[in-house]
């Protein structure tokens, strides 16, 4: 049962950033000791959300929810429980993810929403500005395709390695993780951050065309 605040509750808000990884996340919410470490980290990894039916379709995995939990303002409560906290992004996840259109274009995709999930969050990572989403969107799923199905792509090296590196060797790439795109075909094991809602719009609307490469720096994807 979820543990619900009294009337006179002191609220406070927490804002979370675009592209925050689910450990950022519990790092936020646990530095002003309003909630544990572990109880944020049982309700993120292990709670079972009944009124959430897609929780429970996600693969196992360290970090759960990464990709789950929507950037924004929360508005929380003092004694408020870590699941009644998660309960609420993953509403803001459904409502704004979840829509009825989104569903049917996902079911007619072929992808799972893990799926279009992560590839939201590399479309995120890998690029430097929101008008390159839909071109990378379908360079990805271009790569996808191919017969080595390798993605090749730096944004899940530094999620495994959690640094935020913009050149890498040749060790950083033979890094053994299911996540090093380098070495596994296919998708990662899991998101690498929350997307934005117009990364996930993206690969559910990419641009048309057979492109197999795209630039990113620090100012501009093409």
């Amino acid at each position: 049962m979820l543990k619900k605040p009294s009337v006179q509750a002191e609220s406070y808000t927490v804002k979370i950033e675009d592209g925050a990884t689910q450990d950022e996340i519990v790092t936020l919410l646990t530095s002003n000791k309003r909630v544990s470490a572990g109880d944020l980290e049982h309700a993120l990894n292990e709670y079972e959300y009944e009124n959430f039916e897609f929780v429970s379709q996600i693969p196992d995995r360290r970090c759960r929810l990464e990709g789950y939990l929507p950037a924004g303002e929360y508005e929380f409560y003092v004694g408020e429980s870590a699941v009644s906290m998660v309960s609420k992004m993953l509403t803001r996840f459904r409502e704004t993810v979840l829509t009825e259109e989104n569903e049917a274009v996902i079911k007619a995709s072929g992808m799972s929403l893990d799926d279009v999930v992560t590839l939201a969050s590399l479309v995120y990572e890998e690029c430097s500005d929101s008008g390159a989403y839909k071109g990378a969107a379908r360079v990805l799923l271009n790569r996808l395709a191919k017969e080595d199905g390798l993605l090749q792509l730096t944004s899940p090296i530094n999620y495994v390695l959690a640094v935020k590196k913009t050149e890498f060797t040749a060790d950083d790439k033979k890094t053994d993780s299911e996540y090093n795109t380098y070495i596994y075909a296919g998708l990662p094991k899991g998101p690498v951050c929350s997307p934005t809602l117009a990364a996930v719009n993206a690969v559910l609307s990419p641009e048309s065309g057979n492109n197999m490469y795209f630039v990113s720096d620090k100012d501009k994807t093409y």
